[in-house]
């Protein structure tokens, strides 16, 4: 795969691999019109001097999501240089998560953390925590709703399930390189417009 040099240095600006990915994925117009959901997951290698070298995919769930995701995977292969890899290992094999969620179909999934924070904060443990655990099913390489789920744990003294979570946390910082959610959001109105 061929590779540019990079145009990063130390005073330049600070591009993720997500934000390069975030780029180029857009929300696939048949899924969209069939109201569905889900997630296309690729195995990256990553060699010892941080290039990426091949990448496969793992798990796909609906045939338009991945071929916007295969779109993306393109891009980010083209686009690719090591300073990407950020603060992760080189010579790895990481997951590349693109999540597709249609917020017309469900609440935002960070007013959802929201709402289960402010339950955490009025001491509302046992409401918050199957908001949490929701999130999880839903979206579950997204490492901020174990985190607060860990928490929400601790608070009960539960520390099995909470070192369950934080180790969840651990498992999906070594595993995965990018998790991204591309929301598909309703730009119909729904009250009547009339002049």
């Amino acid at each position: 795969m061929a590779q540019k040099d990079s145009p990063f240095n130390f005073s330049g600006p600070k591009v993720t691999a997500e934000f390069v990915l975030s780029e180029i994925i857009s929300y696939p117009k048949e899924a969209a019109r069939a109201r569905k959901e889900g997630r296309v997951v690729y195995q990256v290698k990553i060699d010892s001097s941080g290039n990426l070298v091949s990448s496969k995919l793992v798990e796909e769930t609906h045939p338009a999501f991945k071929e916007e995701a295969q779109k993306a995977m393109k891009y980010l292969e083209a686009s690719w240089y090591p300073e990407l890899l950020g603060l992760k290992a080189t010579g790895e094999n990481y997951l590349v998560v693109m999540t597709f969620a249609n917020l017309n179909l469900q609440v935002d999934p960070a007013d959802r953390l929201a709402q289960a924070s402010r339950l955490l904060d009025k001491g509302k443990v046992e409401k918050a925590i199957p908001i949490l655990t929701r999130l999880i099913e839903d979206y579950p390489f997204g490492k901020e709703y174990y985190e607060t789920r860990a928490k929400a744990f601790a608070l009960i003294r539960n520390n099995v399930e909470s070192e369950k979570d934080t180790q969840q946390i651990i498992n999906l910082e070594k595993t995965v390189l990018i998790d991204l959610t591309t929301f598909m959001y309703s730009t119909r109105s729904k009250v009547p417009i009339s002049f």
